[in-house]
C-alpha cells in the first residue's frame, strides 16, 4: 500500500504508563500506516487484556484527545514498595511484536520510573 502524499516515513508513539499496580494505560499516536491500529487493537486485547478506551475528538462533548487509540491496561505489575515492576519486561514483549511480527523498525525507547511505587 502506498503512503498518502504527505507521508514520507511513516512512524507511531506508543506510550505505556503505569499508575499502580493493575492499573497501567496505553496510548498511540500517529497515523494508521499499514494496518497498524488494528493489528495493535487485536494484540492489545488478547495478549495483554487491555480494554479501548474513548481516545475522544475534536466536538465539544468528548475529553480533549491526546491520542489516536487508549486502552486500560490491567497488566502493569507493582511489586513491594521499592518500584519493582513489570515495564521493562511489557515494554520488550510490545517491540518483539511491532518489529518481529510486524516488521516495523524501532527508532528510539525511552523509560524511567517517576513515582513512589515505580509508576
Amino acid at each position: 500500500r502506498d503512503l498518502d502524499d504527505a507521508t514520507k516515513v511513516p512512524f507511531i508513539l506508543i506510550e505505556l504508563t503505569g499508575e499502580g499496580h493493575e492499573n497501567g494505560e496505553i496510548e498511540v499516536c500517529g497515523k494508521d500506516e499499514y494496518g497498524v491500529y488494528d493489528a495493535l487493537d487485536e494484540w492489545f486485547a488478547f495478549e495483554w487484556g487491555c480494554q479501548k478506551l474513548d481516545a475522544g475528538d475534536e466536538s465539544e462533548d468528548t475529553k480533549i484527545p491526546f491520542c489516536h487509540a487508549q486502552y486500560k491496561w490491567s497488566g502493569f505489575l507493582v511489586e513491594g514498595e521499592d518500584g519493582l515492576n513489570n515495564m521493562g519486561q511489557m515494554v520488550m514483549k510490545l517491540i518483539d511484536f511491532m518489529c518481529g511480527k510486524l516488521s516495523w523498525t524501532l527508532a528510539m525507547i525511552n523509560s524511567g520510573n517517576v513515582g513512589a511505587q515505580g509508576d
